[in-house]
Formats: structure tokens, sequence, C-alpha cells
């Protein structure tokens, strides 16, 4: 199970949730220049796309092991 977080950092933190009880962080992406505002998942978990306080959005591919 995956989470995926936002932050006036700029970042995006990919985190490992399948254990509640050791929830490890699996990537952080830098691609925004600004604060990142929005997060959506596709419809078949394939894609993460990304809203930016810097007026781009940013889609990743979701690799699932």
């Amino acid at each position: 199970d995956t989470l995926f977080s936002a932050s006036s950092d700029t970042t995006i933190i990919i985190w490992n949730i399948s254990d509640i009880s050791k929830i490890e962080r699996i990537s952080i992406l830098k691609e925004h220049t600004g604060w990142v505002k929005s997060l959506c998942v596709t419809t078949d978990d394939q894609k993460l796309i990304s809203g930016s306080f810097d007026k781009t959005i940013n889609v990743y591919e979701i690799y699932n092991k």
C-alpha cells in the first residue's frame, strides 16, 4: 500500500504504508519549484498527477511492485 504526500517545501513524498507499525519513506520527488497544492492518482492506479503554485502540472508513472 502506498501513500503520497504533498508539501509547501515543493516536494512529494511516497510512503510505504503496508505495515502501519513500520511506515517507510520510499522516495522524494523534487520536480516542482513551488508549493505542491494537489495530488491525484488515475483510476487505473498507473499515474500520479501533481499541481503546484509554480503553475505546472506533472505526471509521474507509478510502478507497483
